[in-house]
């Protein structure tokens, strides 16, 4: 969700209301189609498509007009994502890498993401003290 947040410059309530039907792939990626507080626009992904694929291969339903992003697991599984639902705190890292970590979620433990942000897109890194050289 984080690669689609930043490739696409939604705000997270138009990404968390959004429903499966509203997804479209075609050659070139995805098209979102989002409907926020500037009302209905359609946004392009690229690098994040992967990515989004995997999950909707993943997702637990399968009706087009299922919420897009949902809870897995044992308590509130599959209702709607919300905001207050995972707090993720995004930080610059060292040597241009940056992280997400989760700090405070009822589904997920505490972790961290790292990321790197190049000319192709968002990409996974590892930082220099977990590397194995």
């Amino acid at each position: 969700m984080i690669s689609i947040l930043y490739e696409s410059g939604c705000r997270i309530g138009e990404i968390l209301n959004m429903r499966i039907r509203n997804v479209e792939f075609d050659a070139n990626g995805a098209v979102l189609i989002v409907n926020g507080k500037t009302g209905q626009r359609r946004v392009r992904l690229i690098h994040s498509v992967p990515r989004l694929v995997t999950w909707l291969e993943h997702h637990p339903e399968r009706d087009p007009k299922a919420f897009l992003w949902v809870c897995v697991g044992s308590k509130n599984n599959r209702q709607p994502a919300h905001a207050s639902m995972h707090r993720i705190m995004l930080k610059k890292a060292s040597g241009g890498l940056r992280c997400a970590r989760v700090i405070d979620s009822p589904y997920l433990p505490e972790s961290e993401a790292y990321f790197q942000i190049t000319e192709k897109g968002v990409e996974d890194a590892t930082p220099k003290s977990r590397r194995e050289d």
